[in-house]
């Protein structure tokens, strides 16, 4: 297998321009108006042991994450100016490069996951009125909005959205509803983007870490006398992920609660309504905010 993925990220960016022209002499280009065969991201190799390094990730992840406050918020911000954001763009370019089809299945995994948050990043850094309207520029699975479809990756000759990642890969090469857990959309209703980068050894059980924070939080899966109200996370994906089915939802959420949530939901296992909260986890300076119609310091729920 081609080893370009094991070159460190620092001796990457001096050779990246060879390779970059090599691999798209190499790989065949997506014609406009082309239909697209998804099922293209099933290949993969069982046998490889290639671990792609995520270290560049993680080291922006730790410059953005604000955890001064009870919630989790994102400087993206910082990464605006000219040398972050080269930096940022050059590990994109990176990840972009390398040939995802001859990476085993774990791997892959962790690569599309930090593919869509590194790119969800990106898409903030530069443009925080998106950030701060995430309703509109997410808009909702099968429904994405403008920014959310524009293809802004190239892998393997192949131009992807973020949509794309979540929709076209993820979700119905895996239908693991653990995919849920690794995707973020800025939100304060979605996972979080800051945590950790993923990794193919690990990705099931950081996966799985994740879900149960998640379902264990009353603001995603809260239950009253009434019945259950989950995020909509779960409804927006119930036919490709839980067989259109309530009862597969609710198996799902038992496997991740805690026992005071489980014995909640026998007492009612039924659901009754969903809720997403749209509210932003972008933190901006007022600076960075004058002249902006963007609004004051954080959130933004439009």
């Amino acid at each position: 297998m081609n080893r370009t993925m094991n070159v460190g990220f620092r001796n990457y960016l001096k050779i990246f321009t060879v390779l970059q022209f090599v691999f798209m002499m190499l790989l065949p280009q997506q014609s406009l108006g082309e239909e697209v065969d998804w099922d293209r991201w099933a290949v993969h190799d069982s046998d490889s042991t290639d671990e792609v390094q995520y270290g560049p990730l993680d080291a922006i992840l730790r410059t953005i994450v604000d955890k001064s406050g009870k919630e989790m918020m994102m400087r993206y911000i910082v990464l605006s100016p000219p040398e972050p954001l080269k930096y940022l763009k050059s590990f994109i370019s990176y990840l972009e490069s390398l040939p995802v089809s001859k990476l085993n299945r774990d791997e892959q995994y962790a690569y599309w996951l930090n593919l869509h948050n590194i790119g969800v990043i990106h898409l903030y850094a530069v443009d925080k009125v998106s950030a701060r309207r995430i309703k509109k520029t997410r808009g909702l699975p099968g429904k994405p909005g403008t920014k959310w479809n524009e293809k802004i990756f190239t892998v393997e000759g192949q131009a992807l959205s973020l949509e794309d990642i979540e929709q076209n890969i993820l979700i119905p090469q895996w239908k693991d509803p653990l995919t849920l857990y690794g995707l973020s959309y800025g939100a304060k209703g979605s996972p979080p983007n800051g945590v950790w980068s993923f990794t193919g050894p690990k990705v099931h059980e950081q996966l799985e870490k994740l879900g149960r924070a998640f379902v264990n939080n009353k603001n995603n899966v809260r239950v009253n006398k009434k019945g259950m109200t989950l995020s909509s996370l779960y409804l927006w994906n119930k036919e490709t992920l839980f067989g259109n089915e309530d009862a597969e939802i609710l198996d799902h959420i038992r496997s991740l609660s805690g026992k005071s949530l489980a014995q909640k939901i026998g007492a009612k296992p039924y659901i009754i309504k969903d809720k997403f909260n749209w509210r932003g986890v972008a933190v901006y300076p007022r600076s960075a905010l004058q002249g902006s119609s963007v609004g004051n310091r954080s959130g933004g729920g439009s």
